[in-house]
């Protein structure tokens, strides 16, 4: 069968997943060469030097008892060093780990050696891959809600948005852990709405590859735990709200409706713990002791931090609140060099309250409110996490949160190009050819 006949077999759907895909890496393949280099990409190459002991299943090797084995959960590194293992100089190109830290010794003094050029482009491309896998959460998880128009939309809003794309050039992990979690979302939405369908043996499946997804999003960066945690809240909305036919007893809702979308929450949250651990080794061996190094590194890592860098410290939950509601204006409120009026600031917040109100109304309508609880839900632990435990005023702390605005800006100007392009419906009328959220 030629090309031509198979592309013609898929659906509108797959063909529009296709085209994002597309359009989303010719938009973030720029950049990759003039981006200027951060002093974290360094950091993170060197720790791809772990990335042989893992595959060779060197468990016990003495690097895993180091600081760089718990300072970040190693997904990433493991790319970065299977990505420059490719090259012709191999682990050459990285950067040697730095020595342990002392104690008052600064962890931002000069590191012992930079990475290659080549290393950090093939570490930069890997960084790029889940920019476009973001694009790709974004659009599915719109399209489950409000249509294919309103997803278009939220994706230009991403692509267009000048912290997405300074980060997806950028080698480190903050771009990689987004577009996991989006994915992990994306899962639990098409669940949702298997769920609402009646088609619940199905649901049971996505919520095991939400799982999944989600363990891999923990194992990109510690803020990925948000992805497990909104499979469970999702998990139990799904359980309590699972439609049921008429005449139908107790045991008989229990048995074939519920019970296949507990299995699969259950599935999917053991598939995360066994992920998580297969890509951190320190947490395979001695899991207690490893989570209470990296619990006393990281309150170790923001003391020090602190005093380099004491006007950023965020110290209590004024000052956290403060700094989220800068950084959730969406696209003016990411860095300052976009737009210095105010009155575009207060307009990107309200398309951004435009967004909630979409979706408040496509739950009150009843038009898939299981995705859309679902997807506030996620939203709410998403950025009530972020916010509150993040320690610093830096914008590269605040992307989950800025993408999920990004996202409701783009379902409040989905809507409103529906409604212009397609024509208002007339007063009293149920719908109309202008809601554009009705359909998918």
């Amino acid at each position: 069968m030629s090309l031509t006949g198979s592309l013609r077999r898929w659906s509108l759907r797959h063909r529009a997943v296709l085209v994002v895909t597309l359009l989303s890496t010719a938009a973030m393949s720029p950049g990759l060469l003039s981006e200027d280099r951060h002093f974290d990409e360094d950091d993170w190459l060197a720790r791809g030097r772990l990335f042989h002991p893992w595959a060779a299943g060197r468990w016990r090797h003495p690097l895993w008892n180091s600081t760089a084995a718990i300072d970040h959960p190693l997904l990433v590194t493991h790319l970065f060093g299977l990505a420059c293992g490719l090259g012709r100089r191999g682990e050459e190109e990285l950067p040697p780990l730095r020595p342990e830290p002392r104690v008052g010794e600064s962890i931002y003094r000069p590191a012992a050696g930079e990475a290659a050029w080549s290393a950090v482009l093939r570490a930069r491309c890997v960084v790029a891959t889940f920019g476009v896998l973001l694009c790709v959460g974004v659009f599915v998880s719109c399209r489950q809600m409000c249509g294919g128009v309103a997803g278009a939309c939220a994706v230009g809003g991403l692509l267009l948005n000048p912290l997405v794309r300074s980060l997806s050039h950028r080698a480190t992990g903050d771009v990689p852990v987004q577009g996991l979690i989006l994915a992990c979302l994306a899962a639990l939405l098409i669940a949702a709405n298997c769920v609402e369908s009646g088609h619940v043996g199905r649901g049971g499946c996505w919520l095991a590859v939400a799982g999944l997804l989600g363990g891999l999003a923990a194992s990109a960066r510690l803020d990925g735990l948000v992805a497990p945690a909104a499979l469970l809240a999702c998990a139990v909305l799904l359980i309590l709200v699972v439609p049921s036919e008429p005449r139908q007893t107790a045991a008989v809702v229990l048995g074939r409706r519920r019970a296949p979308i507990a299995l699969g929450a259950a599935s999917g949250l053991v598939l995360a713990a066994l992920v998580f651990v297969l890509n951190n080794p320190p947490f395979a061996t001695h899991p207690v002791q490893a989570a209470r190094r990296t619990y006393a590194h990281r309150l170790w890592t923001v003391r020090v931090q602190s005093r380099l860098f004491d006007r950023e410290h965020l110290t209590d939950a004024r000052l956290r609140a403060t700094a989220a509601v800068r950084y959730l204006g969406g696209q003016t409120g990411t860095l300052r060099s976009i737009c210095r009026s105010p009155h575009a600031v207060w307009l990107d917040r309200a398309a951004a309250l435009g967004g909630l109100v979409v979706l408040l109304r496509q739950a009150h309508r009843r038009t898939r409110p299981l995705a859309v609880l679902c997807w506030l839900i996620a939203g709410a632990l998403w950025i009530g996490i972020v916010c509150s435990a993040v320690p610093f005023d830096w914008s590269r702390y605040f992307l989950g949160p800025v993408i999920y605005v990004t996202v409701l800006e783009g379902l409040s100007v989905g809507w409103l190009a529906g409604r212009l392009a397609l024509g208002w419906p007339r007063r009293g009328s149920q719908g109309g050819p202008g809601d554009v959220c009705c359909r998918t």
